[in-house]
């Protein structure tokens, strides 16, 4: 809350500490300004500083970014600070449409979160003796600007409570500059530029350490021995890669390197067309990002290979963890089941983990909507206990919030609160805005609380970014298409998975399209897939905010042959 200058002198400490909660503090006589009273030096000086920021390297090679900062410090010189919504700033910096939705493009958020880090990496290097501090604190586009007293001392911090870390084997990951291949040498902003979005992307992902952009760039345009960064940078992998354009062609290849003995643990070509340069990169980042992480991609990977490598006296929490991940990730029965009794030896030895619990709590959801469970409705009742007992914990560790948050969506679609499972859903997304795995996961939560055209879009977005992943997100494209009417849509889209109840899901298809033979065709592949799966245990993994949808698909379904028990 800003602060009259008047009443500075008569703050008292304990004040001042708690102002300072959060945030770098450079001086004990803080100036914060108010938005309404800027003088004309003050508004000068305030000018003068953006102008430096601008011209630094982490903003000159970004004229987004300029964009962004210059519009809302700007809007609040004006006073116009509570007009800085996000909403106004996608019409007015990205040149969204009206019809701009924050629940479907990120894009605010995401830019938001680079100019964070960048504004930091600024005040780190050249902006640490500035007069004046231009801060974007978290959960609002309004900038916070100190004016900084070179005399006075500095303020005690309050402390923060600690989070709880799972491990120190959560991967590390540093990612140096891409190599500028043109012969002219004119593309070192892109590559740059690339190599700052997947670090600010990746940083989104609670799951990684990702090194910051002024240790990793420091080896620019140097030879170097990836073994070597690995250590003094204290990572376990490294991403490098290279630029090229000819013409509107850019390509742009990328390697997720292992540290460790140098070993390429996956690398990948990426070719586009295209006039803006800037599209061309956030298209290609995304896809980068999204090989890399989330539950199928190359880290994950290469933590399970290790996991199982360790002698099974030497595990920590984290191998229990990822041993369990790898068996789950499988979505078979025995998987599944296997998944389960991993966590629980984990849980014997580390009986407070909520990485474990969670884990855990995943283990009793999949029982039941993957229809392998003898007691659907029990194995839901556990999730949600194990989930909330972790939730109860106010200092998560963003890793384990995120899943926590992802299972209590799926929680509450069945305890019929849609309401309280989009929140939820919400707040995964969140922490995670580019893991398209779980954003095709969470597509379901979205069909199920009556959000099929919100599915749809983050179908597309999943496409976009990971195209491999296609044997997940169709089938919650599917379900979208079906409940909009689109029967010819979804059968093109369920044709191309076999994901779970997919086979019944186009069966329903194919009924509503008059072609009943070739719905109990379908539900015929199913029961070799699944020979126990019946009408009844199909209805109790899933909760529709209408319940005439489950009614209509069961009467679909025992016209297509689904045995009742």
């Amino acid at each position: 809350m800003p602060v009259d200058r008047s009443m500075l002198p008569y703050l008292t400490t304990p004040m001042l500490s708690g102002m300072a909660l959060f945030q770098r503090v450079w001086s004990e006589v803080v100036k914060v300004i108010s938005l309404n009273c800027w003088s004309e030096s003050d508004q000068k000086a305030i000018s003068e500083q953006l102008a430096r920021i601008l011209k630094s390297g982490p903003f000159h090679q970004s004229p987004r970014r300029q964009r962004f900062l210059e519009y809302i410090v700007n809007e609040t010189l004006a006073g116009r600070g509570e007009r800085l919504k996000g909403y106004n700033v996608a019409l007015e910096v990205f040149d969204r449409p009206n019809t701009f939705d924050s629940n479907v493009d990120p894009i605010v958020r995401m830019e938001a979160a680079r100019l964070r880090d960048r504004l930091r990496e600024y005040y780190e290097a050249d902006g640490q003796g500035d007069p004046i501090r231009i801060d974007l604190p978290k959960g609002t586009y309004t900038p916070q600007i100190e004016f900084r007293h070179e005399d006075a001392p500095r303020i005690a911090r309050q402390k923060v409570p600690p989070t709880q870390e799972v491990s120190s084997t959560v991967p590390s990951v540093a990612v140096l500059s891409f190599d500028d291949l043109n012969a002219d040498q004119k593309l070192g902003y892109l590559g740059d530029g690339v190599a700052e979005d997947i670090i600010t992307a990746l940083s989104r992902f609670p799951d990684l350490r990702v090194v910051a952009r002024g240790s990793s760039f420091a080896y620019k345009g140097k030879a170097v021995d990836i073994r070597q960064v690995g250590k003094e940078l204290g990572v376990g992998y490294v991403v490098e890669g290279s630029v090229r354009k000819d013409g509107d062609k850019l390509r742009i290849v990328s390697q997720l390197i292992d540290t460790k003995n140098g070993e390429h643990v996956w690398a990948e070509r990426f070719d586009r067309s295209g006039a803006d340069p800037w599209a061309l990169q956030d298209d290609i980042t995304g896809m980068i990002v999204s090989a890399m992480t989330g539950e199928n991609g190359a880290l994950m990977q290469a933590q399970y290979r290790q996991a199982w490598g360790k002698d099974a006296t030497t595990l920590e929490e984290y191998d229990y963890y990822l041993r369990g991940h790898d068996q789950f990730m499988k979505y078979t029965k025995e998987g599944i089941e296997r998944s389960g009794e991993i966590w629980r030896e984990g849980l014997a030895k580390f009986p407070s983990s909520p990485l474990l619990k969670v884990k855990l709590g995943w283990h009793h959801m999949m029982r039941a909507v993957n229809f392998v469970s003898d007691d659907p409705l029990a194995d839901v009742r556990q999730a949600g206990a194990l989930t909330r007992q972790v939730l109860a914990n106010e200092h998560l560790s963003p890793q384990v919030a995120r899943l926590a948050n992802w299972l209590v969506s799926w929680v509450l679609v069945q305890e019929r609160d849609f309401d309280g499972a989009l929140a939820a859903a919400d707040k995964a997304v969140a922490l995670a805005p580019y893991d398209t795995f779980m954003l095709s996961s969470l597509m379901i939560v979205l069909v199920q609380a009556g959000r099929s055209d919100q599915a749809l879009q983050w179908a597309d977005q999943a496409a976009a970014r990971d195209p491999a992943q296609g044997w997940f997100y169709n089938r919650g494209r599917g379900w979208a298409h079906l409940l909009l009417g689109r029967f010819e849509e979804a059968a093109e889209a369920l044709t191309q998975t076999e994901f779970k109840d997919a086979h019944l899901l186009l069966a329903i298809a194919y009924v509503r399209l008059g072609r009943l033979a070739d719905a109990r065709a379908e539900v015929g592949k199913m029961m070799k897939i699944n020979p126990a799966i019946t009408l009844q245990a199909w209805r109790l993994g899933y909760s529709f905010r209408d319940p005439a949808i489950i009614d209509r698909c069961t009467l679909d379904l025992v016209r297509a042959g689904l045995p009742e028990k």
